[in-house]
């Protein structure tokens, strides 16, 4: 076995997502911004959701949202 040399990757806990190309400072802003995103949006149900989807074309509706609007907003 010879052959089979130990591969040296190179890659301490400090870079492992530098093989994405992500550096840390990027990763955690990603996570936070996306925790901002979702906090803003209305609960499902709630009146501003229902205002919200009343403006929203209804072609632009997805088979969830129609159900959870009939649900919620009309009965």
């Amino acid at each position: 076995m010879a052959f089979m040399h130990k591969i040296k990757v190179g890659l301490s806990p400090s870079n492992n997502y530098a093989v994405l190309g992500i550096t840390m400072k990027k990763l955690v802003a990603l996570v936070l911004m996306s925790f901002l995103l979702v906090s803003c949006a209305p609960e499902i149900g709630s009146p501003e959701w229902c205002a919200q989807m009343k403006e929203k074309p209804k072609g632009d509706w997805t088979a969830t949202e129609a159900k959870d609007f009939a649900k919620h907003c009309i009965f």
